[in-house]
């Protein structure tokens, strides 16, 4: 029900004028499930929402680094289906080459300013929004997160919750059904984890296997 509510609120925000936006070309109006200025981790996969249709050659910038892009798509999940007929779901990684905040306790912390995020389409550029680097953005994708291929962009209507991206060895999935066994490894999918040791470059997969925890 909490995924329901906060799609809810995302759609809202579409409506002309919210939050004192004006109009203007790839207006950005929602990213993951929240409201611009977002939290994001270097290298996080994320969602960005875009009023219109977007047609042709579509890119995204985070303070003039390149955010690769990895679908583009119709936007899904909103409660009336009009909303979502003039939005545009585009799937970005955040760079790696963004600079994290960190803790002014730290007597070596500098003040480090709010990235921004661009969407280019067909050669024009939208409004730049704020974006809030962190360290990491943790997030176990579930059944509903648009990241995924098949992510419905909506919570279930009976009040259950989103299914989390848990597999088996096999990669069959971790259900009520299936459950986990004791001593089993299982295998959890998610974003925002931050920087990688070792360090990989933005938009290459990971050359190497991580160790098992």
């Amino acid at each position: 029900m909490k995924y329901s509510v906060t799609l809810t609120l995302f759609c809202v925000a579409l409506l002309p004028g919210a939050f004192g936006q004006s109009a203007s070309v790839n207006r950005i109006v929602g990213m993951g499930y929240l409201y611009p200025p977002v939290a994001v981790a270097p290298g996080q996969v994320i969602t960005v929402f875009v009023a219109g249709n977007l047609q042709g050659i579509t890119s995204a910038a985070v303070t003039g680094n390149p955010a690769p892009v990895l679908a583009v798509r119709p936007a899904s999940g909103c409660p009336a289906s009009t909303l979502c007929s003039s939005v545009t779901a585009i799937t970005i990684q955040i760079p790696y080459d963004i600079e994290p905040s960190c803790d002014f306790t730290n007597p070596a912390c500098l003040v480090v300013e709010q990235a921004q995020l661009v969407i280019t389409a067909n050669g024009i550029a939208g409004a730049p929004i704020e974006l809030a680097p962190v360290a990491d953005r943790i997030h176990i994708l579930t059944s509903c997160d648009t990241v995924l291929p098949s992510g419905s962009g909506s919570a279930p209507y009976n009040e259950l919750s989103c299914s989390p991206m848990l597999t088996h060895a096999d990669g069959s999935l971790v259900t009520q059904g299936s459950p986990a066994q004791g001593g089993e490894q299982i295998v959890a999918y998610a974003v925002g984890l931050g920087f990688t040791i070792p360090a990989v470059k933005t938009g290459q997969a990971a050359a190497t296997r991580n160790t098992d925890v």
